[in-house]
C-alpha cells in the first residue's frame, strides 16, 4: 500500500475553498518545518500527521474505529509535545 502524502491531502481538503485555504497553507508550513527537524519521525504521531505512518492502525484522515471525533489523535500529539 502506497503511503498517502499529507501535503497533497491537505491541498485537496482545503485548497478548493478560499476561506479555508489559509488553514491548509499554515498546516503545510508546519509540516515542512517538522520535516526539517532532526529526529522528527521518532514519535509515531508525527509520522502519522505527515502521512508517513499509521497511528493506532489508522492513517491520517481515517476515522478511528473506537475513538470519537475526527481529531482523536490530538491526545497523542499533546503527549508528544510535552
Amino acid at each position: 500500500m502506497k503511503e498517502p502524502d499529507i501535503v497533497e491531502q491537505i491541498r485537496a481538503w482545503y485548497g478548493y475553498d478560499a476561506a479555508l485555504r489559509p488553514i491548509g497553507e499554515a498546516a503545510i508550513a508546519e509540516i515542512t518545518r517538522l520535516r526539517e527537524r532532526p529526529g522528527w519521525r521518532e514519535h509515531p504521531v508525527f509520522a502519522f500527521l505527515l502521512g508517513s505512518g499509521p497511528l493506532d492502525g489508522q492513517w491520517f484522515g481515517d476515522k478511528h474505529p473506537t475513538e470519537k471525533g475526527a481529531f482523536w489523535w490530538r491526545k497523542h500529539l499533546r503527549a508528544a509535545l510535552t
